[in-house]
C-alpha cells in the first residue's frame, strides 16, 4: 500500500480503519474457507475447487507490513537499474496505522487468539 504523507495526515483514521478491515479480512480467510471462497466468486467467475486451490495454494493476504520483502525488492530494483537511489526506503515504510489497527482489534476482541498471534509479528499463513 502506498501513499503520500500529505493524504496519510488528511485522514489517518481512514487508514486505521482499512487496516482493521484488512486484518479482520485475513481472519476470515484464514479460519472461514468457504465464506471467503463464496465472497471471492461475488468478484471471480471460476470454479469453488479452483479458486480453492489457487487462493490457498499460492496467496496470502497476511496484512502485516513485510519490511524484509520491502527492503529486499528496493534494493532489487537498484542493483537492476531499474532505479538508481541513495535513499533509505525504511524511512519511507510507515507501520503507524497497521499497528494502531492492531492493536484496536485486540481492544475491541481481546480473547481473539488470531489477533494475539497476529500481533507477535510473523505469522505464516495457511496457504502455502
Amino acid at each position: 500500500m502506498v501513499s503520500t504523507s500529505e493524504v496519510l495526515a488528511a485522514n489517518p483514521e481512514a487508514f486505521v480503519r482499512l487496516h482493521k478491515a484488512l486484518i479482520k479480512a485475513f481472519d476470515t480467510f484464514e479460519h472461514e474457507q468457504d465464506e471467503s471462497i463464496k465472497m471471492m466468486q461475488n468478484y471471480l467467475e471460476l470454479d469453488t475447487e479452483v479458486l480453492r486451490a489457487d487462493a490457498y495454494s499460492r496467496y496470502s493476504p497476511n496484512p502485516e507490513i513485510n519490511v524484509d520483502a520491502v527492503q529486499t525488492f528496493w534494493d532489487a530494483m537498484n542493483e537492476i537499474n531499474y532505479i538508481d537511489s541513495d535513499l533509505d526506503i525504511m524511512d519511507y515504510v510507515d507501520e503507524t496505522y497497521y499497528n494502531t489497527a492492531m492493536e484496536q482489534m485486540l481492544e475491541e476482541n481481546p480473547d481473539n487468539t488470531f489477533y494475539q498471534e497476529l500481533a507477535k509479528g510473523g505469522y505464516g499463513s495457511n496457504a502455502e
